[in-house]
């Protein structure tokens, strides 16, 4: 995020595929998101309203397909072997798993990761209107309310997050599975 325009944080944004907007109106705007990982990266160029539905399937895809792209057999520096061990064993501990190719079981992984996403997604909007609604009970202070639902949104974020690292581990262990198998 840049809050002032200089050249050096105009550039950033066209490294990472990011387009400008709103440039008949003076200084150029960015709104997108790059998620990047060992060099490689994913964008998403442009974020519109129009498409806020679908933001949080596309994020998921994008972040996905960076960590799909680890050199096949490498295990990247970032997953410890206690974190690949607990992946290797929910891979060996499931049954549709160990008869599926590796592009079946990736996608079993990021059908379920996608389902955990959305339900901690709807958690997320049920704890904020929970919140919302105490605000306009009047219950709690508008900074209160500010509070609690920063908090939620960490809270989430860092669950996320957990369950995106969970699904890169349980990746890295499916390839090294397939592979061995092989």
């Amino acid at each position: 995020r840049f809050d002032e325009m200089t050249d050096a944080n105009a550039k950033a944004p066209a490294a990472y595929g990011i387009r400008s907007f709103n440039l008949e109106k003076g200084d150029a705007s960015y709104l997108g998101i790059a998620a990047v990982r060992d060099g490689q990266k994913e964008t998403m160029a442009k974020l519109s309203p129009d498409w806020e539905p679908a933001l949080e399937s596309d994020l998921s895809r994008a972040v996905a397909r960076v960590n799909e792209m680890t050199p096949p057999g490498a295990t990247p520096a970032n997953v410890s072997a206690s974190e690949l061990t607990a992946a290797q064993k929910a891979i060996e501990s499931n049954p549709q798993l160990a008869s599926a190719t590796l592009e079946q079981g990736t996608q079993i992984l990021r059908n379920e990761a996608l389902a955990e996403f959305k339900a901690a997604a709807i958690e997320m909007q049920n704890q904020t209107q929970a919140a919302e609604a105490r605000l306009a009970q009047g219950a709690n202070s508008e900074s209160e309310i500010a509070s609690q639902i920063q908090k939620i949104h960490a809270e989430q974020t860092a669950k996320m997050q957990g369950i995106t690292a969970r699904l890169h581990d349980q990746l890295v262990a499916l390839a090294q599975n397939k592979s061995a198998a092989h």
